[in-house]
């Protein structure tokens, strides 16, 4: 048990840190954006990368996301380079779809939903960097089944300061705008793949098993739904905003939700990054117990992360936009709250996985995304941005209900319900705390929110969430810390 949890934190500790560079970023392109794109520029980006991304949805079958879950099925090398080839070459022939569909239908796309075909261009474009994407998609989840955490870093790193050094090129100095960040995206993802497509191709070799592929296939079909579902309750509120609203709605709406996004990003991903492989691992040695203990910790995790996002993000945007911008912190607490919800129901959906009955995330998923419509269509022409941030908390809470249902239905987990209250009461309180007492100028309120944060282990101690070997531990692991400053 102790050994999984290092090897999580250790590989977690590492994706985590190219994931929090990946943050800084896009941080430091909000002042640039912001800057240099009205909102209205900053809802065309929005709209265009979303199109792109549900095209790509079913052009793609999700073949890359049976990498990991069929590599675990044998330990012959020889059997799971079939399964990184065989996906490889699929997801390839995927993104000779895509570029094809972009040449075919961006005028078409462009009249549809902006109408007007002067963003044919831009389609074009941002569904070359999609392609590029999904060829890369491979690769990546051949190095996380691998545990590879260093390398997809290194990789990850320097493609960001590639993208990082163009956007500044092409926006600041050349002027360009959308047109820049788009160059921008292509460029260094043409770099991105092309690096990880020599690796996995170096490693794995290139030849094709129609078995393998048929039985992946059947593995990532039922997902296609859930995918869009999943699109739907993530993106679907940016389009219904621009029908029912404004595009500038949509661009303040996009900063919010941007920095709500940091954490499925920040924490979700570079916990899946390692968790999902470590979980298949675990379940081929029937080690359930240790799957189980993991929830409340990844819980921990999830929910004081999440926190700390709410307390910290108003004072953020008022640093880092122009006054414009200024209303999307106000959907950023409840984006979070969702994608608390979201956490909890990507770990039973990997116990679905673990089943092989991906019918069933299909169908929770696409109930969720008809009530995320619906809910956006209701919420939206009264509360606007905040209707959809609204109608995201209670999709992906739905979602949570459905998953962990058939979850227990095909691959039961028991969970630490009581203990988890416990995080759930606490972080609640300083929620609260926080908004009650509002202090200024930014320096304070930021100190104040930041001594609510380190309350949060404190309180947790005082309601007895703690179980007497995490003391020992906690207390074991306090005492090398004073042992190695007195030396």
């Amino acid at each position: 048990m102790i050994s999984e949890i290092k090897k999580f934190l250790k590989h977690s500790f590492i994706y985590g840190i190219g994931a929090l560079l990946s943050k800084i970023v896009g941080f430091l392109l909000i002042p640039l954006y912001t800057r240099y794109l009205t909102t209205s520029d900053y809802g065309v980006l929005e709209l265009l990368d979303l199109t792109s991304t549900i095209v790509s949805i079913f052009i793609s079958m999700r073949i890359g996301s049976a990498v990991i879950r069929f590599y675990y099925d044998s330990a012959d090398e020889l059997e799971q380079k079939k399964v990184v080839s065989t996906a490889y070459m699929a997801t390839f022939a995927s993104a000779l779809l895509v570029v094809l569909f972009s040449q075919i239908c961006s005028i078409r796309l462009s009249c549809l939903i902006f109408d007007t075909n002067v963003y044919d261009k831009y389609f074009k474009l941002v569904f070359m960097a999609t392609a590029l994407s999904l060829i890369s998609s491979v690769p990546e989840a051949y190095l996380m089944a691998r545990k590879q955490s260093i390398f997809y870093t290194i990789i990850s790193l320097m493609t960001l300061s590639s993208y990082l050094i163009l956007n500044i090129y092409f926006i600041v100095f050349l002027k360009m705008g959308i047109l820049g960040i788009l160059y921008s995206s292509v460029i260094t993802k043409i770099f991105n793949s092309s690096v990880l497509s020599f690796y996995c191709i170096t490693k794995n070799s290139l030849f094709f098993s129609f078995t393998k592929f048929k039985s992946m296939l059947k593995f990532s079909l039922p997902l296609i739904p859930a995918n869009v579902g999943t699109f739907i309750l993530n993106y679907a509120d940016r389009f219904i905003l621009q029908k029912l609203a404004t595009t500038a709605e949509v661009g303040i709406y996009a900063l919010g939700y941007k920095f709500g996004y940091m954490l499925p990003v920040l924490v979700m991903g570079p916990i899946n990054m390692i968790w999902v492989p470590q979980m298949f691992e675990l379940a081929s040695k029937s080690d359930k117990k240790t799957i189980e203990k993991m929830f409340t910790y990844i819980m921990l995790i999830l929910i004081f992360c999440g926190l700390g996002l709410i307390l910290l993000t108003k004072d953020a945007i008022r640093i880092m936009a122009t006054p414009p911008f200024y209303p999307a912190y106000k959907v950023v607490s409840f984006v979070v709250l969702g994608y608390i919800f979201r956490g909890m129901a990507s770990f039973f959906w990997d116990g679905i996985m673990i089943a092989k009955k991906t019918i069933y995330i299909g169908i929770s998923v696409f109930i969720s995304a008809l009530s995320n419509i619906l809910l956006n269509i209701l919420l939206i022409p009264q509360f606007r941005a905040m209707g959809a941030a609204y109608s995201t908390a209670i999709s992906f809470f739905i979602m949570f209900v459905l998953i962990f249902y058939f979850c227990q239905r095909v691959y039961s987990i028991k969970c630490e319900w009581g203990r988890i209250s416990k995080i759930a009461v606490v972080s609640l309180f300083i929620f609260f705390l926080n908004q009650w007492i509002v202090l200024h100028p930014v320096l304070l309120s930021l100190l104040f929110k930041t001594f609510l944060l380190t309350s949060f282990p404190f309180l947790l101690y005082l309601i007895n969430f703690y179980t007497n070997d995490e003391l020992s531990r906690i207390q074991t692991f306090i005492l090398s810390l004073t042992r190695v400053k007195t030396k």
